[in-house]
């Protein structure tokens, strides 16, 4: 029967039982992955955003269209999983040609390709645009303000007279083997929306009180270093992990990123002060996409010595 009026309780019933459908069906979608990566989670990421599309649907109040729709589209948004690679590639692809009316050479360095779909999509990009300028996409192994501190070293060597790309490109990959990042968790349950995170692990540390503080490996890809019980006993734990691999290193330097909890962003810059002999710690925001798994009060340091 042909519908001719949707209303906002039909909108309501639609988007749950899509929602269903797709949960019902993530694993079949997982084994038919093909976009924007071959990573197997594409039906999980699905899943995962249209559970959170069905909690909204649930409990949204409004009874019009209008903001049922509203609402829904709100928490497809923030519920969202995965990444959009093709999308990314249509970004990067303008970006070089931008960077080809003024250069032949471009070096992009990309979060680490273990985790995201944005490293390939820089190399697509950078297939697409050969024919105008020779971009050289390299993974950083890395995100946050570890990437950051990666970052912050190639545009002080091209400020210091670096113009050779393969000197860069040295500079560059010293700066990723030797960069260390380290992230102390308040919560678990993002990790466990994001996919990163089993439940089983999730419930697991909530009923034992464990936070992970997390580090990037060699291959890029997320490992425990270390498990706390939040608070002050993280805070120690995060410093002990900080002052033993910073051992020994000269010319050291940090970043602080936090997810809402500039409090304890300030205390741990501070401390780096004080025991390193650091006149200046800068403190940054983590980005909406970390944030979204970390979830508040996260707060990770990094850096970078010789």
């Amino acid at each position: 029967m042909s519908i001719t009026h949707l209303s906002g309780l039909q909108l309501k019933r639609a988007a749950i039982a899509g929602a269903q459908r797709v949960i019902q069906m993530q694993e079949q979608l997982n084994n038919i992955n093909v976009f924007p990566v071959a990573d197997s989670d594409t039906g999980t990421n699905m899943a995962l955003t249209m559970r959170s599309v069905a909690e909204e649907a649930l409990l949204c109040k409004e009874g019009s269209v209008h903001g049922k729709s509203r609402a829904v589209a709100d928490s497809a948004l923030m519920g969202a999983r995965g990444n959009s690679g093709a999308i990314l590639a249509q970004f990067f692809q303008e970006v070089f040609l931008q960077a080809a009316a003024n250069h032949r050479q471009a070096l992009a360095i990309i979060v680490t390709g273990a985790l995201s779909g944005t490293f390939q999509a820089a190399q697509r990009a950078a297939h697409a645009v050969n024919e105008r300028i020779d971009v050289h996409v390299v993974d950083s192994k890395n995100i946050c303000i570890g990437l950051g501190l990666i970052l912050r070293e190639a545009a002080e060597a091209i400020e210091s007279g670096v113009n050779d790309i393969e000197e860069l490109k040295r500079r560059v990959d010293w700066a990723i083997q030797n960069v260390r990042a380290y992230i102390s968790f308040e919560t678990m349950e993002y990790l466990v929306r994001g996919g990163r995170v089993s439940r089983f692990r999730g419930a697991l540390a909530r009923w034992l009180n464990l936070r992970p503080i997390l580090t990037m490996n060699a291959a890029g890809k997320i490992e425990v270093v270390a498990k706390t019980f939040g608070g002050n006993h993280g805070r120690r734990k995060l410093m002990d992990i900080v002052k033993r691999n910073a051992a020994g290193k000269r010319k050291l330097r940090f970043l602080v990123a936090h997810a809402n909890n500039p409090e304890g962003a300030n205390y741990h810059a501070e401390w780096i002060r004080k025991y390193f002999e650091i006149p200046e710690v800068p403190v940054v925001s983590v980005s909406p996409a970390f944030g979204a798994h970390a979830g508040p009060g996260a707060v990770g340091i990094a850096f970078l010595g010789e």
